[in-house]
């Protein structure tokens, strides 16, 4: 008992040693800073460029979009630092329509169209260097874009192509640009006089919709630019019978060149 007595005695009387006695901290992270001589971080200091790559960059842009719709998407680089260089692709139902210009050194910007299939996405991705030219940081960014709604409507582009020759005139159009409802076509043949506007033939004559040419064997070609002939072609819906009949009118297109009579007896 006098022996254990005498121990903790001493033990209480004995300075405390921890291995640190010329006042080091040994407390986690800060005693290895306080070993290497260094100063705990200062979270006030700015992130360093490997803490930046993390979120400084952002590509912004609609999502979602309508099948066949353009939009232009910007890469935002401001908060990242010295711009180096990027390459913009992009894959899924979606194409690169153009590279446009943007901040310099902090933006760029792309212009990407949808495909027309409908519930489809498209993926953009950016890769990316920023920072000194010797010390630089480079990494990629996505961004998925939902196509939503239904596919755009078609539409139709009507247009004629009216050549004269040394005994008629041809007019062709392409049958594809015809209304798929157009059951109903005409073709109005208008021949005036530059000189005083006046109308030497106007008539229209039933053509088909899907034949694609039409020839006026009432005009052929001149070297003059006084006799000028106009070739419309219009387009209609017809439905019903009559009395009761309506015709709707789809389209119409025109064409012209520099031409006179040939034959008065073919009109």
């Amino acid at each position: 008992m006098r022996f254990f007595t005498l121990f903790v005695a001493l033990l209480l009387a004995a300075p405390l040693v921890s291995g640190c006695a010329d006042g080091l901290v040994t407390d986690g992270a800060d005693a290895a800073l306080a070993h290497a001589g260094e100063d705990p971080p200062n979270p006030h200091d700015p992130p360093s460029a490997g803490a930046r790559a993390l979120d400084c960059a952002k590509i912004e842009g609609q999502s979602p979009v309508e099948p066949g719709a353009s939009h232009k998407y910007m890469l935002d680089l401001s908060a990242c630092g010295p711009f180096l260089s990027n390459t913009f692709s992009i894959s899924g139902d979606g194409t690169i329509t153009g590279i446009f210009a943007g901040s310099p050194g902090a933006e760029e910007v792309i212009g990407a169209a949808a495909d027309s299939t409908p519930n489809g996405s498209f993926v953009l991705t950016a890769a990316f260097c920023y920072g000194l030219v010797d010390d630089s940081t480079c990494r990629s960014l996505t961004k998925t874009v939902a196509i939503t709604g239904p596919p755009p409507t078609e539409t139709y582009d009507l247009a004629l192509d009216v050549t004269a020759l040394a005994d008629r005139v041809d007019v062709t159009w392409d049958p594809a640009e015809v209304e798929p409802t157009a059951n109903f076509c005409r073709m109005q043949v208008k021949h005036t006089l530059r000189l005083d506007g006046s109308t030497v033939d106007n008539r229209y004559e039933t053509v088909n919709c899907a034949s694609g040419a039409f020839v006026d064997l009432g005009h052929q070609s001149t070297s003059s630019q006084v006799d000028f002939v106009t070739y419309t072609l219009q387009t209609y819906e017809v439905a019903g019978q009559s009395p009761s009949q309506s015709i709707d009118l789809l389209q119409s297109a025109s064409g012209g060149v520099f031409a006179v009579e040939s034959n008065p007896a073919a009109m």
